[in-house]
């Protein structure tokens, strides 16, 4: 098995309080707007065994109102 560099600690929990997402000038779809609510991750590793993947999901009320 491969070595993983290791975290002190393993692991920790912060929630997410708020924020505002603003895309860059250029990107499509452009948008801004908050995070609202709660959302959650996982760490997925890719079949070859040789990375990890952050996978995040959280709900952003757009600027315009669009949930």
């Amino acid at each position: 098995m491969i070595e993983f560099p290791t975290l002190q600690p393993a692991f920790s929990l912060q929630p997410m309080v708020g924020g505002r997402v603003k895309s860059l000038p250029g990107f499509s779809p452009a948008f801004n707007g908050e995070f609202v609510g709660s959302g959650n991750d996982y760490i997925r590793v890719d079949p070859d065994g040789k990375h990890f993947r952050l996978d995040a999901h959280g709900v952003i009320r757009t600027d315009d109102g669009a949930v």
